[in-house]
């Protein structure tokens, strides 16, 4: 049979637009609530156990704290009492950096950072970074040039074997971010159009995070999440241009003080080996967002315990209370979650009806939390709630 010209040319035209929407859907993941698959998330499609780390009331601890397993250690951070150390039986060791004025003091630490390689912490303050070791003795302080890298959003990558810092800039500074060597000197400075604080101010965010040891940026004038690689920043997730997404388009909706319960408006973003974890609001409530690498699929949680936050894993291992996805590290190879609970709030779910009713995975897990939680008293400090991922 003989084709037509034109035959031809619409059936390559047809082909290539094909092989072209395969290519990008397969290069880049699209992000959009109108691929979001409804499912209920529980702990245990991503965990085997759920430790539970009592820590001892030599320092209280109020607000809910920067949590990481360093080998058979825990580092736990409060802006109240500053980076300390304890086993993992939650004894207190010792202090990494304090609150204050002084050399390895801070004053307004926001991001706590960790090269395990060195067993070095870095503890990023407004105008300067505290780097330490694990004993706490001061290694140096890298004072920050005014104007230039004082943003509280920092990053420590490795790259080529050696450390590098990464401090994001704000929406309103004129950079996106820049990179300094690990003693502080700058290395490079990616520009961004300069934006005025009244009109974009207070109403966007940003994210950034670090995934096998490269610095990922993200922000809401963007639509890619980006991987930095050396000088070059490499698209790794696009959010689609649709009715959900929020632009500078729309910022007159926010600034007017109207709510619109149509727009996706990110809160943080996680990475794992198997997992892009997203958290945000839409319809005035949090949510969560779980896209599955193998799967290339997004599921979307809905499991609320309280109508409003849909942000948390029903806990199915032992019944204990629900777990927020936060506190992302690696330690030795292996991907931990950490959250806290506090002492009256664990009581009180383990003396309800629900957890008196909940039919666990693991029966003997139940017992050993609910053993726990008669120990405790109601001002102790929060327990720490560690889980290392499944392979």
């Amino acid at each position: 049979m003989r084709l037509s010209c034109c035959s031809l040319l619409a059936i390559l035209i047809v082909l290539g637009h094909s092989c072209k929407n395969k290519v990008e859907d397969v290069d880049i993941p699209e992000i959009s609530p109108e691929y979001f698959i409804d499912k209920t998330f529980v702990l245990s499609q991503f965990t085997e156990d759920i430790s539970y780390i009592r820590l001892d009331s030599i320092f209280q601890i109020k607000k809910t704290p920067v949590i990481r397993r360093l080998g058979d250690k825990l580092l736990i951070y409060t802006e109240e009492e500053g980076c300390m150390m304890y086993d993992m039986q939650g004894n207190y060791m010792h202090h990494i950096a304090k609150r204050g004025g002084g050399p390895g003091e801070f004053r307004n630490g926001r991001r706590v950072k960790v090269d395990a390689v060195r067993r070095h912490i870095y503890i990023n303050d407004f105008h300067k970074t505290i780097v330490k070791d694990y004993k706490g003795n001061l290694i140096r302080e890298i004072k920050k040039r005014e104007g230039k890298f004082n943003s509280t959003n920092m990053q420590v990558i490795h790259e080529n074997n050696n450390i590098k810092l990464v401090f994001g800039g704000y929406l309103i500074d004129d950079h996106k971010w820049i990179i300094t060597d690990s003693v502080g000197n700058i290395e490079y400075i990616e520009k961004q159009v300069s934006m005025s604080k009244e009109k974009f101010g207070r109403f966007f965010c940003e994210v950034s995070y670090n995934y096998d040891g490269k610095f990922h940026y993200w922000n809401e004038l963007n639509d890619t999440i980006y991987c930095l690689e050396g000088k070059e920043y490499i698209a790794k997730y696009l959010f689609k241009k649709d009715k959900y997404r929020f632009t500078g388009e729309n910022i007159n909706v926010l600034k007017s003080g109207k709510k619109s319960k149509a727009l996706m408006r990110m809160h943080a973003v996680y990475e794992t080996d198997q997992y892009l974890i997203l958290t945000y609001k839409m319809d005035f409530k949090f949510r969560l967002c779980i896209y599955d690498k193998s799967m290339r699929k997004f599921y979307n949680n809905d499991y609320s315990n309280n109508n409003r936050h849909y942000l948390y894993l029903l806990n199915d291992i032992d019944g204990g209370v629900p777990f927020l996805l936060s506190n992302y590290h690696v330690n030795n190879g292996n991907e931990y979650f950490a959250a806290s609970i506090d002492a009256f709030s664990l009581k009180e779910h383990v003396n309800s009806k629900e957890f008196e009713k909940f039919d666990p995975r693991y029966p003997e897990k139940k017992k050993e939390l609910k053993k726990l939680a008669e120990s405790l008293e109601e001002t102790d400090n929060p327990v720490i709630m560690l889980v290392k991922l499944k392979q």
